[in-house]
C-alpha cells in the first residue's frame, strides 16, 4: 500500500477537499495504525471471496490466526442457515451489479461457536492500490441476543405492550399487542375503536384507571376482557405508568399487558377443586387429616365427631396423642407416621383411640407425604376410618383358627398313641384266624368254619391296612413320624412290592410291568416309607385298572434326583378333581366305581407326605379313559431327617 489518495476521495480537479488533502499527507504507515487499531473488522476479499488480508480486530474477535484465514473462502465460515444470500450478496458486489451493500449474518468463531456480525462491503477491484472487495464488520452478536430475548419474552410470554400520549385519538400497540387479539394490522386496526374489543362491563373501569393516572402520575394495574378474533374473550393483565413532561404534567400512558387466561382458568379450577374437596371432606364418612412431625395436626375433617365424638378444633396440635392414644399404640402410630413422613411410600397403621364416652374404637389410618407448593418441606395426608367391627370378627376368626387347630391337634396326638392298642388286638385276630384258616391244630370238622376263618382274616387284614393308613398320617400330622434313612437298592423295593401286590393284580386281571435301567439305582431313603410310598401307588393303579389293563413300574436317574413312576391304564381321573387327590381323606374314583373301589382316601395323601419329607415332589397326570401316570421325585442325598406336619394340598 503506498501513499496515495483514500480510496473514498472522489473528488478530482484543483477543487479538492480538506479531506483529500490531509490524506494525503499521510504515510503509508499512518494508514497501517489506523487500520490495524480500529474496533471494528476490517478485511479484504479476492474476486474469488478468498481472504487476502484482516485486521487486529479479525484475531480479536474472531480467535483466528492468519493461516487459517488468508486464502480461505468466505463461504466456509458462514452459518448454512445465511450462506446463500451473504453469497449472493457478495457476489453482487464482486460483479459491480451493487458495488456496495451490507449483510448482517453468523460466523463462525475459532471455537466453534458463532457470532453475528454487520458487514459493509465495496468494491475496490478496479483501485490499483486495493484490487478486493473491502469489507468492515461490526460484532452484533450481544446486540442479536438481546433481541432475540425481547422477542421471545413477547412471543412466548404472550406480551404486549401500548402507548397512550394525552390529547391523541387512539393509543399505540406493539405487534405483541396485536398478537394478543389474533388481529392483522393490515386487515383492520382496533385502536381505530378500542372499546369495540373490551368486554362491556369492564370499560369503565378501564377509564377510570386511566383518568386517575392521568391525573396522579401514579402506576396503574388491572384485568380486562380482551376480544379476541374468533370471537372469544381473552383475560388480560395490565400494568402501566404515566409518563411526565418537562412541567410535571402527565403527557403519555405506558403499559405492559399479558394474557392470563390460561392461568385465571386454572386458578378457578383450582378454586373449584378446592370447594369440592372440602365438600368431600365435610361430608365423608372417613376422616381425613393433615399432619405434620413438627406441628402435629393441622386438619381434620368433621367426621371425627361421628367417629371419635370430639369436636375437629378439640384435635389440633399434639393434644390428642395424649387423650386419644394408649401408650402402647401412640408408640406403634409415631413410628409409622415417620415412616410415611420420611417418604417411604404409603403407610397403614391400625391402633386403638378412646371415644368421647370412654370406650375404645380401632382405626385403620393410612398416611402419605404430599409436598407443599414452593417449598422443600412435606406434611402427610391422613385417612382414617373405624374398623372395630372389622378387628372384632377378626378376633372371632382367629379364636375359631385356634380352636380348630387344637382339635386337631388332639386328634392327631391320640390317634398317634392309639397305635399299640389299635394293633395289638388286630393283630391277634389275624393271627388266630390264620390258624384256624390254615387248620393247623386239626380240622374244624365243617367247612363253612374254613370259609369264615378266611374271611376274619382277609377282613382283619384289610382293617389293619386302613388302621396303619390313618395312624401313619395322624403321626405326619402330629409331626411325629421320623425318617430312617439309609442306602436303598430301588430295583429291589420294585420287586418286593410286586411280589406283594401280585395276587391281587392277578385276581384282577391286570399285568404288572417293571421298567429298571442296567445298573441298580441307590438311593439315601426310608426303605419302609418308600416301600409305603410305592405299594400305595400300585395298588391304587390295580384297583382302578380295568380286566385286561396294564400297570408299569420304572425308576429313572435325571440330574440328581430319582424319577419313581407308575403308570396304568385305568379309568383315568377327570382333570378338575386332580387339586385335590393329595388332600387326606378325598376319593378319586368316579360313582360307578364308588362302591366295590372305596377306600378312606388317604392313599396318596400318604405318598405326598412321605415323599415331601424326603425333601421330594409329587405330580400326577391323568386323562378320562386313558390312564394315569403318577411321579415321585426324590433327592439322591437329602439335606436331614425331617419331621413335619402334612403340607395342605
Amino acid at each position: 500500500m503506498t501513499s496515495q489518495p483514500h480510496p473514498n476521495d472522489r473528488t478530482r480537479g484543483p477543487e479538492r477537499s480538506d479531506r483529500a488533502q490531509a490524506f494525503e499527507q499521510l504515510n503509508v504507515e499512518a494508514y497501517r495504525a489506523i487500520v490495524e487499531h480500529a474496533a471494528d473488522i476490517i478485511s479484504l476479499v479476492d474476486a474469488d471471496s478468498r481472504f487476502v488480508f484482516y485486521s487486529r480486530a479479525f484475531e480479536r474477535i474472531l480467535g483466528y490466526a492468519g493461516a487459517e484465514v488468508i486464502g480461505a473462502k468466505v463461504a466456509d465460515f458462514l452459518h448454512p442457515d445465511d450462506r446463500d444470500a451473504v453469497i449472493e450478496r457478495l457476489s453482487d458486489v464482486i460483479a459491480g451489479v451493487t458495488p456496495q451493500n451490507r449483510a448482517v449474518y453468523r460466523f463462525r468463531h475459532a471455537d466453534g461457536t458463532w457470532r453475528w456480525l454487520d458487514s459493509y462491503g465495496d468494491n475496490q477491484l478496479s483501485n490499483p492500490n486495493l484490487s478486493a472487495i473491502v469489507i468492515i464488520s461490526r460484532e452484533m452478536t450481544a446486540l442479536q441476543r438481546v433481541e432475540h430475548q425481547l422477542r421471545q419474552v413477547e412471543e412466548v410470554g404472550k406480551l404486549g405492550h401500548w402507548r397512550w400520549a394525552v390529547g391523541e385519538d387512539r393509543p399505540f400497540w406493539s405487534d405483541g399487542m396485536y398478537k394478543l387479539g389474533g388481529f392483522d394490522r393490515a386487515e383492520w386496526d382496533p385502536t381505530e375503536d378500542w372499546t369495540r374489543v373490551v368486554h362491556p362491563d369492564d370499560i369503565a373501569m378501564m377509564i377510570a384507571a386511566h383518568s386517575m393516572a392521568v391525573r396522579d402520575g401514579r402506576p396503574f394495574a388491572y384485568r380486562a376482557r380482551l376480544k379476541h378474533r374468533d370471537g372469544g374473550y381473552r383475560v388480560i393483565a395490565t400494568q402501566g405508568q404515566a409518563e411526565t413532561d418537562a412541567n410535571g404534567r402527565v403527557s403519555t400512558l405506558l403499559c405492559v399487558c399479558q394474557d392470563m387466561t390460561d392461568r385465571v382458568a386454572a386458578q378457578d379450577a383450582v378454586a373449584l377443586s378446592e370447594q369440592q374437596y372440602r365438600l368431600l371432606a365435610a361430608n365423608a364418612s372417613d376422616v381425613i387429616a393433615r399432619f405434620t412431625l413438627t406441628d402435629g395436626m393441622l386438619f381434620i375433617s368433621p367426621a371425627v365427631s361421628n367417629l371419635l365424638g370430639y369436636a375437629p378444633d378439640e384435635m389440633t396440635g399434639f393434644g390428642f396423642i395424649d387423650a386419644f392414644f394408649s401408650a402402647a399404640d401412640y408408640q406403634h402410630f409415631w413410628q409409622r407416621m415417620q415412616l410415611a413422613a420420611a417418604r417411604e411410600g404409603p403407610v397403614t397403621v391400625t391402633s386403638r383411640m378412646r371415644h368421647n364416652q370412654g370406650h375404645l374404637i380401632w382405626m385403620e389410618s393410612s398416611a402419605h407425604a404430599v409436598p407443599l407448593p414452593e417449598t422443600d418441606q412435606f406434611e402427610l395426608v391422613i385417612v382414617g376410618r373405624d374398623v372395630t367391627e372389622r378387628k372384632r370378627h377378626e378376633l372371632e376368626i382367629l379364636t375359631a383358627r385356634d380352636a380348630a387347630e387344637m382339635a386337631n391337634r388332639t386328634k392327631s396326638l391320640f390317634l398317634a398313641n392309639m397305635s399299640h392298642e389299635l394293633r395289638t388286638p388286630l393283630n391277634a385276630i389275624i393271627g388266630f384266624s390264620e390258624v384256624l384258616k390254615e387248620q393247623m391244630f386239626g380240622a374244624l370238622g365243617v367247612p363253612r368254619y374254613v370259609e369264615y376263618a378266611r374271611d376274619i382274616h382277609d377282613s382283619g387284614l384289610h382293617l389293619l391296612e386302613l388302621i396303619n393308613d390313618i395312624l401313619d398320617m395322624s403321626k405326619i400330622e402330629a409331626g411325629k413320624y421320623t425318617l430312617h434313612l439309609e442306602n436303598v437298592d430301588l430295583d429291589d423295593v420294585v420287586d418286593t412290592s410286586i411280589r406283594v401286590v401280585r395276587l391281587r393284580a392277578q385276581e384282577m386281571g391286570v399285568v404288572i410291568d417293571r421298567m429298571v435301567g442296567p445298573q441298580p439305582v441307590v438311593v439315601r431313603v426310608d426303605r419302609r416309607a418308600v416301600k409305603q410310598i410305592l405299594l400305595n401307588l400300585v395298588s391304587n393303579a390295580i384297583k382302578f385298572t380295568p380286566d385286561g389293563g396294564r400297570v408299569v413300574i420304572s425308576v429313572e436317574c435325571v440330574e440328581q434326583r430319582v424319577l419313581l413312576r407308575v403308570a396304568d391304564t385305568g379309568i383315568g381321573i377327570p382333570e378338575e378333581d386332580l387339586p385335590r387327590l393329595a388332600r387326606p381323606f378325598e376319593q378319586s374314583v368316579t360313582a360307578e366305581h364308588h362302591e366295590k373301589r372305596s377306600g378312606t382316601g388317604l392313599g396318596l395323601a400318604l405318598v405326598k407326605a412321605l415323599t415331601e419329607l424326603h425333601g421330594g415332589a409329587l405330580r400326577i397326570d391323568s386323562k378320562i379313559g386313558k390312564g394315569t401316570v403318577v411321579t415321585v421325585e426324590l433327592p439322591f442325598e437329602p439335606a436331614t431327617t425331617r419331621q413335619a406336619p402334612l403340607a395342605s394340598a
